[in-house]
Parts: structure tokens; sequence; C-alpha cells
């Protein structure tokens, strides 16, 4: 009776393994079984092939075409696997399982570069993951898979192995550990979306846009056309205030400093009127007047009002008080003049003449 399991046909054939049938017919045997995955991973990629080319998507083209060549390497990784099975030789088997081993792996670091790393980081996020760190731990990967099958397989202690292996880790670790640190804070910046590039930010007393961010460093455009370079890390350990979240509109606070004898409601219509003509102030909410202080020398006023974008906000700031200084001419009110404190008193300093 022909056997009709692999077990059957290895019990067969181990009697014999020595002897030049044995190894005619694992030959022959090997063969047949890489022709067979041979057609079979060229059938299966056809027909992935054209699944992708129906696809709007090209990253299972990419995918597809990166596959190829290991792929190509199963067959004879099969055959070998299943002469060593036959012949009982476990060195083949062996070193047919870590091959096996590093061509899935292969398979499963092409598909996170493609999907995640080029895909997702470098075309949507924006991020370029530089090619050494991505060589470091893509051989930290293959190193740790070729061990663990290797000791596994072969019974070989890999403790010394590791224990070097960790040292080395440790020092790769400790040199890359800047670039990593400013590698994940951007990978943390680009998840939260807080901020993004465009956005306006106060970040280290510093005001600006945003205009990129990525794996290393984030570039700040400054209100002086000048480039703030700031480093990822150094940025997930500052306080930044975000002025383009959660809306575009923006509240300033502006002091302006009244004698003591203006009543409180002339000061609020006078800055109402010296807003409403600038068009990109917002009128809704309607700008708002806080008396705050009051001492001997004047009233000291606060008003918040709405920019519709930060950007512009000296400029409209400055718009905005020249029309206070201008409505404030018009009704009679005298800015206060600072005051010096001088020996025996308060002496109030001559302010300079307004031209009219």
């Amino acid at each position: 009776m022909w056997p009709r399991t692999w077990a059957e046909v290895v019990a067969l054939v181990i009697p014999y393994r020595d002897s030049a049938e044995a190894y005619g017919l694992a030959a022959l045997v090997g063969a047949g079984m890489w022709l067979a995955t041979y057609l079979a991973t060229r059938i299966a990629l056809r027909v992935a092939a054209r699944i992708a080319g129906r696809t709007k998507t090209t990253l299972d083209d990419e995918l597809l075409s990166r596959l190829q060549s290991p792929m190509g390497l199963l067959g004879p990784v099969v055959g070998l696997h299943v002469a060593g099975l036959m012949l009982d030789d476990h060195r083949m088997v062996g070193g047919s399982q870590i091959v096996e081993g590093l061509l899935v792996t292969y398979a499963v670091v092409a598909a996170f570069e493609i999907l995640v790393l080029e895909s997702w980081l470098e075309k949507r996020q924006g991020i370029t993951v530089p090619s050494l760190v991505r060589q470091v731990l893509i051989g930290v990967v293959y190193g740790s898979v070729l061990l663990g099958v290797a000791g596994r397989v072969f019974g070989i202690d890999v403790t010394p192995l590791l224990a070097t292996g960790s040292v080395t880790t440790v020092v790769v670790g400790l040199a890359l550990q800047q670039p990593l640190s400013n590698l994940f804070s951007g990978l943390v910046l680009h998840l939260e979306r807080s901020p993004s590039v465009g956005d306006w930010v106060l970040l280290d007393n510093r005001e600006g846009q945003i205009t990129a961010i990525g794996w290393r460093t984030t570039r700040i455009r400054t209100f002086s056309d000048d480039i703030v370079v700031v480093p990822n890390a150094q940025i997930a350990n500052l306080v930044m205030v975000n002025y383009s979240l959660p809306t575009v509109m923006t509240a300033r606070l502006l002091p302006i400093p009244v004698p003591l004898d203006v009543e409180p409601r002339l000061v609020e219509r006078m800055v109402a009127e010296a807003a409403a003509p600038i068009e990109e102030i917002v009128k809704d909410p309607a700008p708002k007047v806080w008396l705050v202080q009051i001492d001997d020398h004047c009233q000291r006023y606060v008003v918040k009002l709405y920019v519709k974008e930060f950007r512009r906000h000296d400029d409209l700031e400055s718009d905005f008080l020249k029309a206070v200084w201008y409505r404030f001419k018009q009704e009679g009110v005298v800015f206060p003049s600072p005051r010096l404190v001088v020996a025996g008193g308060v002496a109030p300093v001559a302010a300079p003449p307004v031209k009219g």
C-alpha cells in the first residue's frame, strides 16, 4: 500500500536514509515540492496582481513588487525542508526553518515599511524616518528572529549572545537617544495634531507660525520672518499656546489709561466707536471694557477684543489704538501723563506735544 501521510513516508525512508536510494527519493520529492511551491506562488502572485490592479491605491502593487524575490526563494527552501524531514537530517531541517523564519520576517518588515513608514508617516504625516534609525530597527528585528529560531532549532544557548546583544543595544540606544527622542516626540505631535502645520503658536516666548513638523525638529516662522528650529523633544517638555485652536479667532487684551474725571460709560462708548470701522475686529462677541484699577493718577481699563486671524493681530491692535487716540481727542480727553518720583513728592513728566 502507498503511504498516506508524511509520517509514513519518513518511516519508510529512515531505515534506508544512508543509502543512495533514500537520497534519490528525498531529492526527487524535494524537487517536486520545489516545483509545486514555485507554481503555487506564481499563481498566487498573478492573482494578487490582478486584484491589486483593480484597486485605487498603489500600496498593494508596491508590496507585491517587494515580495517577488522572497517568494521566489520559498520553493527551494520548502524542497530542502521536505528532503530533510525524509532523511531525518536535523541540520537541513533547521537551516530550512531559519531561512523560512527570515523570509516571513522579511515579508512582515516589508509590509511595515510600505504601510506604516512610507504611506502613513511619510506621505500622510510628513515625517521621514532617517535611514540610520530604520536600518538599526530592522537589524534588531532580524537579529532577534535569527537568534530565536536558531536557539530553538539547534538547541543553542543564546544567553551569551543575548547578553552581548543587550550591551550592543544599550550602546546603540545611548548613541541614538536624542534622535529617537525627537522622532517619537514628532510622532506624538502628529498623532495629537496639536499643533499642526499652519498654526500660530507661542513657544518659549516666541510667537510664530509652524511651517514644518519633521521627524527631528519643528520649524516656526516668526513675525520678523526668521525661522526658529526647535527639537521635537524640547517641544514635548514646554508649555505651548496655540492661537489657532479651538478656532482661528483669538482674543486680545489691551490696557488703556484714562483720566480720573472721565466717566466709564463714555470710555465704553468711545472704545465701541473706535472698534466699529475696523472690519477684521469681530463684532460678535463685541469688544468688552473692564475697569481694573483706580489710583491717584488715573483709571486703568483693559479692552478685550476678538480678531479674526492671529497673524493680523499686530496691525489690528495698532489700528484700534490709533482709532482710540483720535476718538479721545474728539471728546477732549487727554491721556494721563506719566509721573516721576522725586525727592519730596511726585512730579508729572511733561507729555510730548500732540500734533493736530
